[in-house]
């Protein structure tokens, strides 16, 4: 019974290892994650024609006006009337290269990120409808990261990466397979790369712990004591070096409890508050 909790143990450590291992390499993405991230866009996309469609249908009857396309579109909205710009409900965009393109899905770059941009046609219009995949500022603040945007990507520390040669990365296409864009992750996913091995790591500690005590206890026993004090003591300190040795388990997730910044001081109630 001691020698099974001792490989169980021993499975923990290799099983919590290899799970933060494989999370090491950032450009991961799981396949679940991209089933719901094809999805999401797909959703989006969806959306963002059902709107050109209602935009096409109103360009005609005229008396048409910018606050009648604020109110009839969700994503940026450009609609060009003989190649020439005539409503826009975004004032970041700079439309006028895509016109020429005949593609009727593409992903741009802009300065403030990259969008799905789908064309519509309607007769003397065009009307072109931006989806915004991932945006970028200049500055870091996290009202914006965090505010009323539409980018579908927002938050997932998700990388669109629009090089078909790209390899090993999460590819999207267009339904009739044309390529789209690929994406990467930024940080290695927390699950596999945080949580699962530190559980591993707790439940390995803990199958070690009381391996160890049951032989020491069957040693005690049989009147091995020095046997059994050694089996009792030298490995739980051999567990405990190679944790400190390693870092463990503050590698795999750093908690503002131990934060040598949040240690209380003089005046200690009041820093404590600041750091939690």
């Amino acid at each position: 019974m001691p020698w099974l909790l001792l490989l169980a143990a021993a499975l923990c450590f290799v099983g919590g290892y290899l799970a933060s291992r494989y999370a090491q390499e950032p450009g991961v993405v799981e396949r679940t994650d991209v089933t719901r991230l094809q999805q999401l866009v797909q959703e989006a996309e969806a959306k963002a024609q059902r709107e050109a469609d209602s935009v096409a249908q109103q360009l005609p009857r005229g008396n048409y006006s910018f606050q009648k396309l604020l109110d009839q579109t969700t994503f940026p909205t450009c609609v060009f009337e003989n190649g020439e710009l005539r409503y826009w409900s975004d004032a970041t965009l700079r439309p006028e290269a895509e016109v020429t393109n005949a593609s009727p899905e593409q992903v741009i770059e802009t300065s403030v990120g990259h969008y799905l941009l789908l064309r519509r046609g309607a007769g003397r219009f065009l009307i072109l409808t931006y989806v915004p995949l991932e945006r970028h500022y200049g500055i870091s603040n996290r009202y914006l990261r965090e505010g009323g945007e539409q980018a579908l990507f927002r938050g997932l520390e998700l990388e669109v990466v629009a090089d078909s040669t790209a390899k090993d990365l999460a590819r999207f296409e267009a339904a009739n397979g044309r390529y789209l864009f690929s994406i990467k992750r930024l940080r290695p996913n927390p699950l596999t790369g945080q949580y699962v091995p530190l559980v591993l790591l707790g439940l390995g500690s803990l199958l070690y712990a009381a391996g160890w005590l049951l032989l020491a206890r069957r040693w005690w026993q049989v009147r091995w004591k020095k046997a059994a004090v050694a089996a009792l003591v030298l490995p739980l300190l051999a567990l405990r070096a190679g944790l400190l040795y390693l870092g463990l388990p503050y590698s795999f997730i750093e908690l503002p409890l131990f934060d040598p910044a949040c240690t209380p001081r003089r005046g200690g109630p009041r820093r404590w508050a600041t750091c939690c």
